[in-house]
């Protein structure tokens, strides 16, 4: 993996957020049939592989579902069940993502993220606190629909504290959605001074950690990431240094990593998810983490993410992604980040 470039921050609570730019699209003339004919003549044998994979990847998950049912009423068979036994078990998590919708593929990832003794907090992190109250909303209906329970119950069983406080106030999906046309700057500058005087609060008056930690879980949870761009502005200028510092040096370390995931969020949602999959390329045992952060945000802002990849590692996502694997589960990642 190339080193991190080395580049001046720009001021990202003042810009202009960039639009969304998905790279997985709805595409258009569409026919389901017609698709699943194709899928079934190449699924009959033969070296077709990077056919069946175009296919796949340049479909929304609303049409690769569309497509799944054609193929069960034209041949009586699962597409999902045959592309697993005819392309091998390596394709495995990469074809439950595609076909999956992104609510259930969501619950199972969390589920299995609680499994155990010790949850994985970075995962329940990544999903929870991404997701927007409605996509939320969905998860967690799926998630009783898949396991007969209630997802914030499970998730919040396995933490506790300020970690267990700001989980459920997340996955609650309570969060103030950010509304851009309506979003009065001025109305927002005014919030930022009251909520950063908040912040800093504690930490002037040299409080022990726990309140310092209860203050940023509270001031945290609830806000716009819009709202909490501007405060984070605010605060770091009264405190004279960056918000991730402060939460490093202040607050105990089995709350500070679900605050500092909120705060890069915040800054730069794109620069979090690109940091998360240059983690995930870097390190073993990552496949299911990779795939989830490829195709949750294929119809949402993937093309951002890939420009800010470019940006940080100065290499593109795709290239990385792929390496000298032209045949694995790999290339369909690489080929839904191209479009």
């Amino acid at each position: 993996m190339p080193p991190r470039k080395s580049r001046k921050v720009p001021d990202i609570l003042f810009e202009a957020k960039l639009p969304d730019i998905p790279i997985v699209k709805d595409i258009c003339p569409f026919d389901a049939k017609s698709d699943a004919n194709f899928l079934w003549m190449a699924l009959q044998g033969g070296d077709r592989e990077l056919e069946v994979v175009e296919v796949l990847t340049h479909r929304s998950n609303r049409q690769r579902q569309e497509i799944a049912a054609s193929f069960l009423e034209c041949y009586g068979q699962d597409l999902l069940g045959l592309l697993k036994m005819q392309m091998g078990d390596h394709m495995h998590d990469v074809f439950n993502a595609l076909f999956l919708l992104p609510e259930v593929h969501d619950a199972v990832s969390i589920h299995e993220a609680i499994q155990g003794n010790l949850p994985d907090e970075e995962t329940l992190l990544e999903i929870i606190c991404t997701r927007t109250n409605a996509e939320l909303e969905a998860l967690r209906d799926a998630y009783t629909t898949l396991y007969q329970r209630d997802l914030v119950e499970d998730v919040t069983s396995k933490s506790s504290g300020d970690f267990r406080r700001l989980m459920m106030a997340i996955a609650l999906g309570i969060r103030d959605e950010d509304t851009s046309d309506a979003t009065d700057p001025i109305q927002l500058k005014d919030q930022a001074r009251l909520e950063a005087q908040l912040l800093l609060e504690p930490i002037s008056e040299k409080l022990p950690a726990s309140q310092v930690a209860s203050t940023f879980v509270i001031m945290l949870a609830n806000p716009s990431y819009a709202q909490l761009r501007m405060t984070l502005k605010e605060f770091e200028r009264v405190a004279k240094a960056e918000t991730e510092k402060i939460i490093s040096r202040s607050i105990p370390p089995d709350i500070s990593p679900a605050l500092l995931t909120i705060v890069r969020i915040a800054k730069s949602k794109e620069g979090f998810f690109a940091e998360n999959l240059q983690k995930a390329l870097r390190s073993e045992g990552q496949d299911k983490r990779l795939i989830r952060l490829i195709v949750s945000r294929s119809e949402k802002d993937l093309g951002n993410i890939r420009d800010e990849f470019q940006k940080l590692y100065n290499t593109s996502l795709d290239t990385v992604i792929t390496g000298e694997n032209i045949c694995n589960y790999r290339s369909v990642l690489a080929a839904m980040i191209r479009g």
